[in-house]
This record gives structure tokens, C-alpha cells and sequence, in this order.
């Protein structure tokens, strides 16, 4: 028998949603830029981000602004 499901960000943070969309139904993650937790080989003073709304994969000086999001590995 499988581990049973659980959504995987918590309710806490379901503020951005719109009507009828949960964490387990659709995205409610807000369009952003958001970093990875990879530093970019080419310079230890960058990292990779991602962009939510195309999927767009870059790397950028680390004292740049973007979001971050918690996330865990494995089961």
C-alpha cells in the first residue's frame, strides 16, 4: 500500500489562489521568477532561477531579488 497523499505546499500558504483552485487541484503558486538552490558553475556569485509563468531557465548574480519556495525531497 502506498504513502497516502498530501499536498505539497500546506493550506497555510494557499493565499494566492483564485476560486475553486487548491494545492491539490491547480497552481497557486503567483507568476515570479524564483530562485534554485544551484549555483551557476560558471561563477560561484551566480545562481539558476526559473520563471513560473514560461519556464524560462537562466542563471543570475545572487544579490538579485527574486522569490525563493520551501519545497522537500523524497517521500
Amino acid at each position: 500500500m502506498g504513502v497516502p497523499f498530501e499536498p505539497s505546499v500546506s493550506a497555510a500558504f494557499n493565499t494566492g489562489c483564485v476560486p475553486g483552485c487548491t494545492v491539490t487541484t491547480c497552481s497557486c503558486t503567483p507568476i515570479a521568477y524564483y530562485w534554485s538552490s544551484t549555483t551557476y558553475l560558471g561563477s560561484k556569485s551566480q545562481a539558476w532561477f526559473v520563471s513560473s509563468s514560461n519556464l524560462y531557465i537562466v542563471y543570475a548574480p545572487k544579490t538579485t531579488t527574486y522569490s525563493v519556495r520551501a519545497v522537500r525531497a523524497g517521500l
